[in-house]
C-alpha cells in the first residue's frame, strides 16, 4: 500500500531540509493527522484485542509505563556494562 507523494510537494527540497528541520516536519505533519486517517490493519487490531482480553482476565498483568520504562532502561544498562 504506497501512496505516491504528488508532483506538485518539491520532494528534493524536502530531502535537502537538516535532520532537525525533518524531525519538526514529521512531527507538523503528525499533528495535523485525525485518527480516522491513520489505517490500522485488522491483524494489528485483533491482536490488540487478544492483549486486551489477556489483561482483563487476567493473563497479562497490567504494567505502568514508569514501570516497563523502567525495566527497559535497566536491561540497556545491564547490557552496557562489561
Amino acid at each position: 500500500m504506497e501512496t505516491q507523494i504528488p508532483d506538485s510537494v518539491p520532494l528534493n527540497q524536502l530531502l535537502a531540509l537538516s535532520g532537525a528541520q525533518k524531525v519538526a516536519l514529521i512531527s507538523a505533519l503528525w499533528d495535523s493527522m485525525d485518527e480516522k486517517d491513520i489505517p490500522i490493519p485488522d491483524w494489528q487490531l485483533e491482536e490488540l484485542e487478544r492483549r486486551s482480553d489477556d489483561v482483563q482476565d487476567g493473563a497479562e498483568p497490567l504494567l505502568a509505563w514508569e514501570d516497563v520504562k523502567q525495566r527497559i532502561l535497566g536491561d540497556h544498562a545491564q547490557q552496557r556494562s562489561p
